[in-house]
């Protein structure tokens, strides 16, 4: 059914009642037409993709970001740092960071060299992201030394070497690795260690410090099958030369063990260390010998590969359809929708009737007057009503009309006529101002405005309240037109 016969069937449910305002009961929940969701990128081919990046490529001089002679260090196949001596500055770039929609909606979203970027400012550190898929990215770290001028200075560094990254990943001929097993992923040689029951766990990059080099996997099934499992794969001297050795499938293998887990470190030489983790040492030893004897063939095909892989600015880099990304960092796809423009019927009762039938009619009550009072704010509907959103998550106005009373907390308040209640909550970076007004026995109206830090200010950062001095102003107008009897 098209919109247009939704709103048809609802207006000719509204004109066909005839009984007395206070007697309406509810109306069949109205459906519209799902937004389109966006959809995610082909992970194995993004996956593809970062194995063939060289880490240290994208840091590399023709940057111009440090001088010529400050060259970087790979520290694993796909993690390359750069440090200057003078100040101890220190840029590391990880390919296949996690960073799913919660990260994302609270850190700065800018632009970088023309993609779309995140950036989270920390005491001496800065953190920027180029979002490859919906939760994976390349990271660019920036951790400022004892002699550096402070975080402005090493997130102008930071945001320096992410814009050359970007010339650099957006064609299609990106930086070929030449480091060892930069043809692996860890979750690819995890897979081979497991041996023949790889299906029964699932896999996933389970270290953020190490990206693609870090892979664990959790059994689908935990009565079934083992425990949770690692695999990280990192540069560094042979761990074999002291402490508790064994010799496992040919090589010489450190073994420390814990007393829920054993983990094995060995080198496959050019200084790759290989470390695997299992709940026992039997086990690890077994997954352990796997892994070894996969690393003397070579590696799988690479397959196809995504280009480019950063996202332009208005792109959608979220599973969620339009502004309901503004809407909450856990937003369920399925529950959030935009709003969809819909007749508001006269009368309260069948206001409030048609409210809860269809959530539209939520926003469509309020948009004149979140416009007038707040600005230029996106409507969705989810579960508690509409929701007026923006980009900086600064400010979120809720309006939800329905036939149960109006709160019993808070202030005693009258707007425009109805008596009810104001309550104001306070604390951990939020201030929650919930304004519930009464519509008689036919029902009520609850008014909220959701105050937060703007994204990308820290944890510490405090919300601007004065939107809040707006809400009372904003509902008077609302029930001054739509709920007068």
């Amino acid at each position: 059914m098209g919109r247009a016969a939704v709103v048809v069937v609802l207006l000719a449910l509204l004109a066909g009642c005839t009984a007395k305002p206070e007697d309406l009961g509810p109306l069949p929940k109205v459906t519209h037409p799902q937004a389109e969701v966006p959809k995610d990128r082909d992970e194995p081919a993004v996956l593809a993709a970062l194995r063939q990046t060289d880490a240290c490529a994208l840091l590399g001089p023709d940057a111009k970001v440090y001088p010529a002679n400050v060259t970087p260090k790979a520290k694993g196949p796909h993690r390359c740092a750069i440090r200057r001596d003078d100040n101890g500055d220190e840029i590391e770039v990880v390919l296949g960071d996690l960073f799913g929609p919660g990260p994302r909606f609270g850190r700065e979203l800018i632009t970088i060299g023309g993609a779309k970027a995140y950036q989270w400012v920390l005491d001496g550190e800065c953190l920027v992201h180029l979002p490859v898929s919906f939760r994976l990215a390349i990271k660019f770290w920036g951790r400022k030394g004892a002699q550096s001028a402070g975080s402005d200075e090493i997130c102008s560094v930071t945001r320096g070497f992410a814009a050359y990254a970007v010339t650099r990943l957006s064609i299609q001929d990106s930086p070929k690795p030449g480091l060892p097993l930069a043809d692996w992923d860890a979750c690819q040689l995890l897979t081979a260690a497991l041996g023949a029951n790889p299906d029964k766990y699932a896999l996933g990059i389970n270290e953020s410090l190490y990206g693609v080099d870090s892979c664990g996997a959790d059994p689908r099934e935990p009565e079934r099958a083992s425990p949770a499992v690692g695999l990280t794969i990192r540069y560094g001297g042979d761990p074999a030369a002291e402490g508790d050795v064994r010799t496992i499938g040919g090589m010489r293998v450190r073994v420390y063990q814990f007393s829920d887990a054993c983990t094995l470190a060995w080198s496959n030489g050019n200084d790759v260390l290989l470390e695997l983790r299992a709940p026992d040492c039997a086990r690890a030893e077994g997954y352990a010998a796997a892994a070894m004897a996969r690393l003397r063939d070579p590696a799988p095909p690479a397959g196809p590969l995504w280009r480019p892989l950063t996202y332009r600015p208005s792109e959608p880099d979220v599973g969620v359809a339009g502004a309901c990304l503004d809407l909450s960092p856990d937003v369920n796809p399925q529950s959030c929708q935009p709003y969809v423009q819909v007749p508001v019927p006269a009368g309260d009762a069948r206001v409030i009737q048609a409210a809860e039938a269809d959530l539209n009619i939520n926003c469509a009550i309020a948009r004149d007057g979140v416009a007038r009072h707040f600005g230029d704010l996106r409507p969705v509907t989810f579960d508690r009503g509409c929701a007026f959103v923006e980009p900086s998550h600064a400010v979120k106005i809720s309006v939800y009309a329905s036939r149960t009373p109006a709160m019993s907390d808070g202030r005693p308040v009258t707007v425009a006529g109805h008596e009810g209640r104001l309550m104001i909550s306070r604390g951990d970076g939020r201030s929650d101002h919930k304004l519930s007004l009464s519509v008689g026995d036919k029902g009520s109206v609850l008014f909220e405005a959701s105050l937060r830090p703007t994204r990308g200010t820290g944890d510490q950062a405090r919300p601007d309240d004065s939107p809040a001095s707006k809400l009372e102003l904003f509902a008077a107008d609302v029930m001054a037109k739509y709920f007068t009897g």
